[in-house]
Parts: C-alpha cells; sequence; structure tokens
C-alpha cells in the first residue's frame, strides 16, 4: 500500500508541472476601440461658388416687309466671362443614393455688343452718290442667375456623382438699334432708323452633372457644369425714321463652377 502511494506521488510530481506549461496564459484583455463612424451626406450645407460662363446670346431684327432684306436681322452676341455666388441645400441619403435639393444665386459677367453691317454700292437705289451702308448693333446680357435645382446622387464613401436640374430665372436686359450711313456731297452722314431695349427678369430651366468629394465630416468641394436656358423675348424697336418693328431675344449659357460647402 506504502509503495502504491509513493509510486502515485511521484507520477504526479513529474505530469503535473508539463501539464501545466501546456494552459494558455492568462493575460489582459485589449482595450475597446469602437470602429470609425461611417460617413454619411445626409444634412443641411451652405457654401460658395467660383467658375466661368460663356453664353449663346442671338438678337434677331423684324422689320416691315417693305424694308426686308435692305439690311442685316440677325446679329451675334455670345458673350462670357466670370461668375460666383453662393448656395445652399439639403441631401438624404438612402444606402448609397443621395437625393437633394438645392438653391443658389450668382453674379454673371456677362453682356457683349455685336454687330453686322449690309454695305450698297452707288447707284444702289436710296444709296446715294457715294454709297451707303446699314448697321444692326445689339447686346443681351444677364446681371445674376438663381437656380432651384433638384439632385439625385451615387455615393462611394466620401466621393458622390450626381445629375441636377430644376428652374432657372434671371435678370435680362437686352438693346439694340439700326442706323444707315451714307455718303453726299457734304461728306457721310449717319441716321438712325429705329432703336429699343427690354430689361425683365426671365424664367427658364436648367441641366447639369457634378462630383463632390467629402474633405472631412464637415467641409465638401465640389465641380459642376450646368446649362441654363432663359428663352427668347420680344420687344419694340421704334423712335428713328422708320416705322416700329420688333426684336428677339434669346439667351442661353453655359456655367464650369467649382464649389466649398459647410455641412451641418
Amino acid at each position: 500500500m506504502l509503495k502504491r502511494i509513493l509510486l502515485s506521488t511521484a507520477f504526479a510530481a513529474a505530469v503535473l508541472p508539463a501539464l501545466a506549461a501546456d494552459l494558455p496564459s492568462r493575460t489582459t484583455a485589449p482595450p475597446y476601440v469602437p470602429p470609425a463612424p461611417v460617413f454619411t451626406w445626409t444634412g443641411f450645407y451652405i457654401g460658395l461658388n467660383v467658375g466661368y460662363n460663356w453664353g449663346n446670346n442671338d438678337l434677331t431684327l423684324y422689320s416691315n416687309p417693305l424694308y426686308a432684306g435692305y439690311f442685316p436681322t440677325g446679329i451675334n452676341t455670345d458673350s462670357d466671362g466670370f461668375t460666383g455666388g453662393i448656395q445652399a441645400g439639403y441631401n438624404w441619403q438612402i444606402n448609397q443614393f443621395v437625393l437633394g435639393v438645392e438653391g443658389d444665386w450668382v453674379w454673371l459677367d456677362s453682356g457683349k455688343t455685336g454687330s453686322a453691317t449690309v454695305a450698297y454700292p452707288s447707284g444702289y437705289p436710296g444709296a446715294g452718290i457715294g454709297g451707303a451702308s446699314v448697321t444692326s448693333t445689339g447686346k443681351i446680357g444677364a446681371d445674376w442667375l438663381a437656380t432651384l435645382r433638384g439632385r439625385i446622387g451615387y455615393a462611394i464613401d466620401r466621393w458622390m456623382i450626381y445629375g441636377t436640374g430644376g428652374l432657372a430665372w434671371g435678370n435680362v436686359n437686352s438693346s439694340s438699334s439700326l442706323s444707315a450711313s451714307y455718303v453726299n456731297t457734304t461728306g457721310i452722314a449717319t441716321v438712325d432708323l429705329w432703336q429699343g431695349k427690354n430689361d425683365d427678369t426671365r424664367f427658364g430651366w436648367t441641366l447639369g452633372a457634378g462630383v463632390e468629394y467629402a474633405i472631412t465630416n464637415n467641409i465638401t468641394t465640389k465641380l459642376e457644369y450646368l446649362y441654363y436656358d432663359l428663352g427668347s423675348k420680344n420687344y419694340v424697336v421704334a423712335g428713328g425714321t422708320l416705322p416700329a418693328s420688333a426684336a428677339r431675344a434669346k439667351m442661353d449659357g453655359n456655367i464650369v463652377r467649382a464649389g466649398l460647402n459647410y455641412k451641418f
């Protein structure tokens, strides 16, 4: 009996330390670090923009049929220049899709005077002894442009591509005149045939696209293109030696701009 007890004790002394060495060591758990929050485009924002605009402005003069063909009727008054302003809006993000509404107001450096001339040789009916020329002059420009647009975008984390479109309106001013110069025995004489102008707020539409990137959770930057069309307007030209007539001023254009927003 004593012999069995001694053998068991010796076995335990030899085996137990080896088993204990195979057991996992007791260590302290690492501190819990919460995952970084996922960026969302949802929220209000306000910002500034600056860019470049170029317009497709056409001015057409109409006359009494008796004078049709005697003077240039189409005047190219295309213009270009810088633009800048403010924008504000709100986005709703649903999974990777972003729906939003945005309004903006920008100042436009637009408005260019164009002219076209038709020359008549000496002996032409009404041209006088030294010939004559008839010149049409016109200008179309907008002081400012505002838009109210919907936006739909697709977000890839901090990047978003989007399309946009909606209402556009702006203050458009246009003017036109028609004059004739001819040579007589006393020299060159100029006669104002008619003139007219119009200044009003026009409404139209706009369509565009852009890409936006969130620099931080509160600061985003964007690059955007917009096409706008403010339609056409007829107005009276009169006050000269010819019967009163009409002119039609059509204005549309393009804007490429960069913007910076603060997201609340």
